[in-house]
């Protein structure tokens, strides 16, 4: 026992320096993840209703790039895509002593997701291949961090049932993307646009879940002064 409590205390000693040297505080990458997808849902669901022509049942996100104030979409993109990636630079720094295997891959996945949206915000439709590229590197690394991190949260007890809902998240992203990679990403499909829709957002949704968890641990911090409790 007293080996275990040596381990924890130095491990959190540890968390402590690796904070500081990452210089992200927790409750603005945890911000982040949340206000992020939030914001993005939003301009595009109001821009896309707001723009003459347009069908958000009919057409998928991307193309409002393609409107006459197409950079609004641009902007979305990069902004949602950069918020992405700073709560995955501050989920390394909070998960340090629940995942203990493999946080580098999990951050990894997350920074590449937000990287991919940012891309996308510099290609647009017109460019097809590299926006595909950026719609890519979005979607894939993200289906991925969902099973990662589900299945280490499970090994956490305090975290199982974020666990669980990490890897449902990560079939059903699974599930939707296939079945709209069926579609062709034609238009000739009527509802191709609100496919499109309901797998970003169940996608997005898990950043604003965890945003608002990492919320809640860092209020707790800031109230006892500690990085993290000790799984048990």
């Amino acid at each position: 026992m007293d080996r275990v409590r040596l381990f924890h205390s130095t491990h959190q000693k540890v968390t402590i320096r690796e904070l500081k040297r990452l210089n992200i505080s927790p409750r603005a990458s945890a911000l982040a993840g949340i206000i992020g997808p939030v914001v993005f849902v939003t301009v595009y669901t109001v821009f896309g209703l707001a723009t003459p022509g347009y069908s958000p049942l009919t057409q998928v996100i991307s193309n409002l790039e393609l409107a006459p104030y197409g950079w609004i979409q641009q902007l979305n993109f990069l902004l949602c895509g950069t918020l992405i990636i700073v709560f995955a630079v501050g989920f390394r720094g909070a998960m340090l002593l629940v995942i203990q295997r493999r946080l580098r891959l999990a951050t990894a996945l997350l920074v590449l997701s937000g990287a991919g949206m940012v891309e996308a915000s510099y290609f647009t439709p017109a460019d097809p291949a590299e926006h595909a590229a950026g719609f890519l590197f979005f979607i894939i690394p993200l289906t991925a961090a969902f099973f990662l991190i589900g299945r280490q949260f499970h090994r956490t007890e305090s975290w199982r049932t974020l666990g669980a809902y990490s890897v449902a998240t990560g079939f059903v992203t699974s599930a939707l993307l296939l079945y709209f990679f069926s579609l062709g990403a034609s238009e000739s499909f009527g509802l191709i646009g609100v496919v499109n829709r309901i797998f970003v957002m169940e996608s997005l949704a898990w950043f604003v879940v965890m945003g608002t968890r990492l919320l809640g641990i860092s209020r707790m911090q800031a109230r006892r002064d500690v990085v993290f409790a000790a799984p048990a």
